[in-house]
Parts: C-alpha cells; structure tokens; sequence
C-alpha cells in the first residue's frame, strides 16, 4: 500500500534487491527492487531519520526521533531490540 506520511530516510541493501523506506507515519518498510511491491512492514517504530542494512541484509538499523535505535530482524519478521 505503501507509506501515509512523508517518507523520511531511505537505504538499500548491500546486493541492491531491496530498499528499506522510513516514514512519519511510525512505519519501516522492506520494498522488493525488481517488482516495487512491499515484502515487509514494521509498525511503532517511530518516525525514522536513518536506516541502515546490516552488511548480510538480514537486519534493518533505524534510528528515530524519538531518540531510540530498533534493530529489525528482516528472517523473523520481529524487533529484536529497541
């Protein structure tokens, strides 16, 4: 469906299949490069200033304005820490 608010930062992974899309709508979103359909959203997470993939594209780094850093874990689909 894609993102409600302005989107706010943006990164792609190291072998650039997909790109990782944060917005003021308190929203990460995984994004498939070749297809542009969303494979993955995470919720709560704040309204982004920086992602950054893991070097594996495994994980998502995001920070926020509300001064909190989330690691999202992309396999299971979870927050792993926050």
């Amino acid at each position: 469906m894609g993102h409600t608010n302005w989107v706010t930062s943006g990164a792609f992974n190291s072998n650039t299949t997909k790109v990782a899309s944060g917005s003021n709508d308190k929203t990460i979103k995984i994004w498939d490069i070749n297809t542009g359909k969303e494979v993955q959203s995470f919720t709560g997470v704040g309204a982004a200033k920086g992602i950054l993939f893991n070097p594996k594209g495994t994980t998502v780094a995001a920070g926020s304005h509300d001064g909190k850093l989330r690691v999202l874990d992309l396999n299971s689909g979870r927050m792993i820490q926050y």
